[in-house]
């Protein structure tokens, strides 16, 4: 198997894992947003069959190689499986209307500016001026993070085996680092800092001008742990006057770790899980979850203290990551459920008002679905797409060929191609995005 196959074999099994788990944060390439009580997802693509992957129970990710990535649990290798075309997924969705501007039709978008944030085809990083780079990894890649400033990539990594690990690339030449890890990879608002939990003991956190990470000082407990936010911009020594925290998705509790101070469960009435964090301490924090009429319920936080009275909080849509000028949230389906979601928005974060967004409303148009997003600039999302293409269906082919799209959507309702579109195949992403 060459390094490309291993890449894309990987990257197909973390897309077939993106149904459990409620939303958490910034992606990355393992992240699974959205808990589901079933692996359905309607298909029209050809008279009388259709045919879905089976998705495995894990933590979006998503389709990403992400410098803010998040939510993740280990990629199950999943084998095809023949689904009910006539169940369709239970996603909530708003209607479309209002004040705010919706796109649904994809087809046909023309082709803008290259990507102003880098991403990756084929596995090589291309950056904004052009440049391309193939990080060199000692195992299989699942999620980049690259400290521009110090000129090395932080890549969390895959063997295959059940293990996980943090590789650190400083640069051609040098000599790289390779730490044992839980799945997933953070970093604070400003991406000065990546962090990561360390299997069964405490977070470690990388601070760009450190040539080492530095372990939190006290271990968090449970199994089913998920780092989701990094806050603070002094991550660099356990001593008083350099602190920062981090929080953890528990199970169904939200842990605070400090560097150097306490590890404390969240009140289950101020938040059972979270997404993101904004440089002032406003966070997305999920307050509720219901398996048996799915759905959750959401809210922003003015700080994460105990009986904090929300900003806002809404059923109507699950929360991702603020934008970098903290003003605005991406807002994903409230329950989530197949391959992918059905929509993806931009809201308020003072209001949670949608302004803009991409949904599927359309019975009668393409069945497209959306592997991840990220932030392009605080104006616009970058969403990766994949519609499939029924007339590249064959009696011996268990999918059909999709079009891949990078899509930026902007708050002034735009919507454009930020690439060309490629063709390729349902479980294997030609794109993968690099972002919060």
């Amino acid at each position: 198997m060459t390094e490309h196959d291993n890449w894309t074999a990987l990257v197909r099994d973390g897309l077939r894992s993106e149904a459990y788990d409620a939303p958490a944060a910034p992606f990355d390439l393992s992240a699974v947003h959205g808990r589901a009580t079933a692996i359905r997802r309607r298909r029209r693509i050809v008279t009388g069959f259709a045919a879905a992957a089976a998705v495995a129970v894990l933590v979006p990710a998503a389709v990403m190689l992400t410098p803010g990535g998040t939510q993740t649990m280990p990629p199950v290798a999943p084998s095809p499986t023949i689904v009910d075309p006539t169940i369709p997924t239970p996603e909530p969705t708003p209607e479309p209307g209002g004040s705010a501007t919706w796109h649904s039709d994809l087809s046909d978008l023309p082709v803008g500016e290259a990507p102003q944030v880098p991403y990756a085809r084929d596995s090589v990083v291309v950056f904004p001026d052009g440049a391309q780079v193939r990080p060199e990894t000692r195992h299989e890649p699942y999620a980049v993070h690259y400290q521009a400033a110090a000129d090395r990539y932080v890549v969390g990594t895959h063997d295959g085996a059940g293990g996980w690990y943090v590789e650190v690339i400083p640069g051609i030449g040098a000599d790289r680092q390779v730490y044992d890890a839980e799945p997933g990879l953070v970093t604070n608002a400003s991406q000065s800092t990546v962090a990561w939990l360390t299997p069964g003991g405490p977070v470690m956190a990388l601070r760009i001008g450190e040539p080492e990470p530095v372990a939190f000082s006290n271990e968090l407990p449970g199994a089913d742990r998920r780092l989701v936010a990094l806050e603070g911009e002094d991550c660099r020594e356990v001593t008083v006057g350099h602190d920062c925290a981090a929080y953890v998705n528990v199970g169904d509790a939200l842990w605070s770790s400090h560097l150097a101070g306490p590890t404390e469960p969240m009140s289950p009435a101020t938040a059972i899980g979270a997404a993101d964090m904004t440089m002032d301490g406003r966070i997305a924090v999920m307050r509720s979850r219901d398996d048996l009429e799915p759905g959750s319920c959401w809210a922003v936080l003015p700080r994460l203290w105990h009986d904090q009275e929300p900003i806002w909080e809404s059923c109507d849509a699950g929360l991702e990551a603020f934008s970098p000028d903290g003003r605005h949230l991406r807002g994903v389906p409230a329950y989530r459920s197949g391959i992918g979601d059905g929509l993806v928005s931009i809201l308020g974060a003072e209001t949670g008002q949608v302004r803009v967004g991409l949904g599927r409303f359309d019975a009668e148009g393409e069945d497209w679905f959306i592997a991840g997003s990220v932030w392009e600039d605080s104006d616009h999302l970058l969403v990766l797409v994949a519609t499939p293409l029924p007339d590249t269906w064959t009696e011996d082919k268990i999918e059909v060929d999709h079009r891949w799209q990078i899509i930026r959507l902007g708050l002034d309702g735009s919507v454009e191609n930020a690439v060309e579109p490629v063709v390729g195949d349902e479980l294997t992403p030609v794109f993968m995005l690099m972002g919060r």
